[in-house]
């Protein structure tokens, strides 16, 4: 597997990404609003059926409130493990009369796509997605052990992580996973991409490095985030 037949596959699937991500940002799932929660489960259960669909085992995990979903591909043992976080919901769209177009009619206008969570989260996590699809298409396996949660209380602060995670690994297990938020800048693009994304991961400075890295606790709650 070279990162030219990545490219390419990312390339040919382009406009297949594109539908697919509007079907999710057509979903308002605002988790702040009560009469959103039906929509709020409905982008869980994309998120959940989407995993599924790419080759990853994935499950909700009752929180109490929306659902996280589970997904992981762990079959090597010994590998670092990458734990990937994303958010399913999203915050009101009000006014949206400010709106250039519906925050939930997603719009491509100039090469970019405009619609709520666009960017933030669903469009992150979504490109993490994309980028284990294809190095699983292309090669029939992922270098390393991949863990994802991705919640739907982020934007009402409900807190279910800790009623999540369980058990903080420890000693050699902790230093083997790897926390995975924000993606760094590639020479390819200067966006979060699922090209990015798929350099990432099958880079072996990056394997290298996953071995070496001990997480912080992840069990230790954050402070809110304004």
């Amino acid at each position: 597997m070279s990162l030219t037949d990545i490219f390419q596959k990312i390339d040919s699937n382009h406009d297949r990404y594109v539908r697919e991500l509007k079907e999710l940002l057509a979903i308002p799932s605002v988790s702040t609003y009560s009469h959103n929660r039906g929509d709020v489960r409905r982008a869980a259960e994309w998120v959940l059926n989407h995993c599924k669909r790419i080759g990853l085992d994935a499950h909700f995990q009752d929180t109490g409130g929306h659902p996280v979903v589970v997904a992981s591909r762990c079959v090597h043992p010994g590998r670092p493990t990458l734990l990937i976080y994303g958010h399913y919901d999203v915050q009101p769209a009000e006014p949206e009369e400010e709106w250039n177009t519906a925050p939930f009619q997603p719009t491509v206008r100039e090469g970019f796509l405009y619609a709520r969570g666009a960017s933030d989260d669903k469009g992150q996590f979504f490109t993490y997605l994309k980028a284990l699809e294809v190095i699983l298409a292309v090669k029939g396996d992922l270098p390393i052990n991949v863990k994802i949660l991705v919640e739907g209380g982020r934007r009402n602060r409900q807190p279910p992580s800790g009623r999540v995670s369980g058990k903080e690994p420890r000693g050699a297990a902790r230093r083997r996973h790897r926390h995975f938020r924000r993606l760094p800048s590639f020479p390819r693009t200067s966006r979060p991409s699922p090209t990015a994304f798929a350099a990432f991961l099958t880079s072996s400075s990056t394997f290298k490095g996953l071995e070496r890295i001990s997480t912080p606790d992840l069990s230790a709650a954050s402070p809110p985030i304004p």
